[in-house]
């Protein structure tokens, strides 16, 4: 995709999906550590995610859309770019702030 097209906060987030994707082809402590690494330079370089959001209902404000895993825990859902939105692949779930 040309990266001219690509909101600026967005570009250089395809780091992070080969990571992920070298991730699930080898789910080990060490990939797990590369991966999060990456996450944390693109975080210092500015880089953003896409988190998707509930519309409201009635006269609610909108709400981010969380995963509930079978463990309880719910988890909001983040992108690395609208395409993987639309797509529908999450590659990443945070943990939600306890604020």
């Amino acid at each position: 995709m040309d990266n001219n097209k690509i909101d600026e906060g967005l570009q250089g987030n395809e780091k992070i999906e080969t990571a992920i994707a070298a991730l699930q082809q080898e789910a080990s402590e060490e990939m797990l550590a590369h991966t999060l690494t990456v996450i944390r330079r693109r975080m210092k370089e500015g880089g953003q995610f896409i988190v998707a959001v509930e519309p409201p209902t009635g006269g609610n404000q909108m709400q981010i859309q969380a995963v509930q895993t079978p463990d309880g825990n719910s988890w909001w859902a983040a992108f690395t770019s609208f395409e993987e939105e639309l797509k529908g692949s999450c590659l990443l779930y945070t943990s939600p702030s306890p604020r």
